[in-house]
């Protein structure tokens, strides 16, 4: 759930350029507190109903892969929002040249895969984390607004030889494994604006 703790911490970072933003409501609360985002998504994976005969989108939402949106705005802060358990998450990370990324998500958890929460340890380095509410969405870890500046060549190495510990300082999960427990990718949640909470049941 956005908070305005999140927009907060996400302001300063400006410009934005989100990718996979499906309906476009994190760009768009994130517009109507005065930060300038481009929103990106290619319509094809679970909000291809949005601007067709399903919902309409919040705001304005360029629809280009995120590898091609990263390409035409390579400067912008790079943000990405509950991204799939499929493989486009890590490619952009790979693909992004500029210096700051904001992940929004569980880590390791039912967000990204592990090679996107791999490189993004190895190659960035935290600089403000906010947890978020998750709602009336049952998860066993909590969601979290990661701000991430990227790390000189000499500190990816260092954190190699470390064995890159865990984001914020936290320990990576020693027992994780898909195979005893398979990663569920988020239920589709059509959200409210934060200026008007819903009680869900």
């Amino acid at each position: 759930v956005l908070t305005p703790e999140a927009v907060e911490a996400i302001r300063p970072h400006n410009p934005i350029l989100e990718v996979g933003a499906g309906s476009g409501y994190w760009a768009w609360e994130l517009q109507q507190a005065g930060v300038d985002v481009v929103a990106t998504d290619p319509g094809t994976g679970r909000y291809r109903c949005v601007g067709g005969d399903g919902w309409s989108s919040w705001t304005s939402i360029k629809k280009i892969t995120a590898l091609r949106a990263i390409r035409r705005h390579p400067t912008r802060t790079l943000l990405t929002v509950w991204p799939d358990l499929a493989d486009w998450p890590v490619k952009a990370l790979r693909a992004y040249r500029g210096k700051r990324v904001i992940y929004v998500g569980e880590f390791n958890g039912a967000t990204a895969d592990e090679a996107f929460h791999d490189l993004l340890e190895r190659d960035f380095e935290e600089e403000q984390v906010v947890t978020l509410p998750v709602g009336h969405v049952q998860v066993d870890r909590a969601d979290q607004c990661i701000v991430c500046h990227i790390r000189p060549v000499v500190g990816r190495e260092a954190a190699e030889r470390a064995g890159r510990p865990g984001l914020m300082g936290l320990a990576r999960p020693a027992a994780h494994s898909h195979s005893q427990e398979p990663r569920v990718g988020r239920p589709l949640v059509v959200p409210q604006p934060i200026q008007q909470p819903v009680q869900l049941e």
